[in-house]
């Protein structure tokens, strides 16, 4: 089934997921909807942009009105049913909430609708008197001042923060680990509507990283971030440029959220949020409906960023071979240190992957097509990309070598081209089809995505490279409790297909994953402490990160906390287990 589907191209999602739960209720609002003899967004207008943009505006009003309705009508039956006067009075006092929300929104869009309908008369009345319209940065703009709303218009949206984290182990694992590290970081965004068509969004950042330990690096980077521009249709937007792409439902772990790289140089480390690394992209959204398609094409490969070698959180930390591969190699400690420095010396590739080239046939992408019904958001999608993490090949003869232990003997025999290729990196392409639902069950958040990945490379315990396709899904639950409580608990599950015993993975690899808060005042300000916790059941290991933050005000926070990592060697939270940390973090927000 599976080669048929590659063969053909039919691609289509072969697993669905249907999760019901019942619990409490969120609270929301409701009253009548205020009645019109006349429709407030029927007016007569000059010109059929302003009509398209009235019709927006009447749209996106619409579905946040049906939105709040829903939730008007499942708290008007919890009041019918509660017997205790607190709850009735709290569900009250949540649906005048509710209605107040939907009076703001119509507010909102009748303002705008009222902000078009002037710039059409003005436009209208320019042409009348055969004035042009003017341009969206007026000349009387440039000579008015000197400050960037003077330049630009107030509506432009400067945002940023600036944030430095310390970092330092908890105990001395051996002499080559990095003990403390320090990172200031400036971050920056400028947002600006051109006009009700065309919107600019640029951001960049300049940090410094700085480590001692087993030995003392600086690493310093100004870099774009985003910089894209978007256009809107009335039924279509187009964005292009350096952009961050956001697909599925679930925390965190996001098996169909995999267009954009990852920063993987601090692994689970830091804020999960800057993770992601915009790449280049044209990303075009059709609506019709309550149903949206999106195409994505990403003409350029992007890597993960992360270190092969040489640091605390690199794939194959100090370098020596068993380290590349020990732990997930088993046989790979059976070669002695000096046969080990010899490969690591001979592996140039470690360190030089083969990338795609900027080819058309390189050229990556998907779509998406989402929509709502009854209360539930779900979406189908397919990719075609390639692995952003590169395949290790090594050689036969080395691997003879390596079961023989003769790979000093093996190594004298070859020439400097034949010791270049014994191992090597490079990048494969792959497919995915995905899925994702989200919906709520009374108090409780229900959500799952999922991928069955196509034509993915594993490796055997003799460090041969197999191909084959699986299963990658996470379901969970998410609630607000009362008095601001949140807890969001998930399953993660792998499945591979055609499994064979000789591949290094299990057939089935399982995990659960927690996040939760409380947020309580302290001396007038809000505290907030948190855990984010991983376990991967297989392998018994496990990730916890327990941090409270302190919020001196809307702008400035400062946190405290630490990383776990604990687990035997040949797991994947084990495998860090010497990285324990105690960190601190002052944020201020501008």
């Amino acid at each position: 089934m599976i080669r048929w589907i590659r063969e053909t191209g039919m691609l289509w999602v072969p697993v669905f997921f249907f999760i019901g739960l019942l619990l409490p209720v969120i609270p929301a609002a409701a009253d009548a909807e205020p009645e019109y003899s006349v429709d407030p967004f029927s007016c007569q207008v000059h010109y059929e942009q302003s009509q398209a943009r009235i019709d927006r505006i009447r749209a996106d009003f619409e579905e946040l009105s049906e939105s709040i309705d829903r939730e008007i009508g499942r708290v008007r039956r919890l009041i019918i049913d509660a017997d205790d006067p607190a709850v009735r009075e709290k569900l009250l006092t949540g649906l005048s909430d509710l209605e107040a929300r939907r009076t703001e929104a119509l507010a909102r869009a009748l303002s705008a609708v009222g902000d078009v309908r002037v710039e059409d008369t003005q436009r209208h009345v320019s042409e009348t008197i055969a004035c042009p319209p003017p341009a969206y940065m007026a000349p009387d703009r440039l000579l008015a001042g000197n400050s960037f709303s003077d330049l630009f218009g107030p509506e432009v949206d400067l945002a940023g923060y600036l944030k430095i984290r310390l970092a330092g182990d908890i105990s001395i694992d051996n002499r080559y680990e990095n003990l403390f590290e320090a990172e200031p970081k400036v971050f920056f965004s400028i947002k600006y509507p051109v006009n009700d068509k065309l919107l600019m969004f640029v951001s960049a950042y300049g940090k410094y990283d700085y480590y001692t330990g087993g030995d003392t690096r600086h690493d310093h980077e100004i870099a774009l971030f985003e910089a894209y521009l978007d256009v809107f249709f009335e039924k279509l937007d187009i964005r292009v440029g350096n952009q961050i792409i956001s697909w599925g439902k679930t925390d965190v772990i996001n098996p169909t959220d995999i267009i954009n790289p990852l920063d993987l140089t601090n692994m689970l480390t830091g804020d999960v949020a800057e993770k992601k690394v915009p790449t280049f992209a044209i990303k075009l959204d059709y609506y019709h409906g309550n149903t949206t398609a999106e195409l994505v094409v990403v003409p350029f490969f992007q890597e993960y960023k992360y270190d092969l070698v040489g640091s605390d959180w690199a794939i194959f930390h100090y370098g020596l071979f068993s380290e590349y591969v020990g732990g997930v190699f088993p046989w790979a400690d059976r070669v002695d240190e000096e046969s080990q420095k010899l490969i690591n010396r001979s592996s140039i590739s470690f360190s030089s992957p083969i990338q795609p080239t900027d080819s058309p046939e390189n050229i990556q992408g998907g779509i998406r097509l989402s929509s709502k019904y009854r209360g539930w958001d779900f979406s189908l999608s397919y990719l075609n990309v390639f692995d952003r993490l590169p395949t290790v090949t090594i050689s036969q003869g080395l691997r003879n070598a390596i079961e023989t232990n003769t790979v000093a003997d093996y190594f004298s025999g070859l020439s400097p081209e034949e010791l270049a290729g014994t191992v090597s990196l490079d990048y494969r392409r792959y497919h995915m089809i995905g899925f994702d639902f989200a919906t709520t069950v009374k108090s409780w958040g229900i959500r799952g995505e999922g991928g069955v990945f196509l034509d993915r490379y594993t490796y055997t315990d003799e460090l041969e490279t197999a191909r084959d396709s699986y299963l990658f899904y996470v379901v969970g639950v998410d609630r607000l409790f009362k008095g601001d409580f949140y807890v969001n608990a998930q399953f993660i599950q792998k499945i591979i297909f055609n499994y064979d015993r000789s591949y290094i993975e299990d057939e089935f690899q399982s995990g659960v994953s927690l996040y939760t808060y409380k947020e309580f005042e302290l001396f007038g300000r809000k505290v907030v402490p948190e855990v984010r916790a991983l376990y991967e059941i297989n392998g018994n290991s496990f990730f916890i990160m327990p941090k409270v933050t302190y919020k001196w005000s809307d702008t400035l926070e400062l946190s405290l906390g630490l990383n776990i990592f604990e687990g035997d060697r040949d797991t994947i939270f084990g495998y860090f287990t010497d990285n324990d940390q105690v960190f601190f973090e002052i944020k201020y927000i501008f």
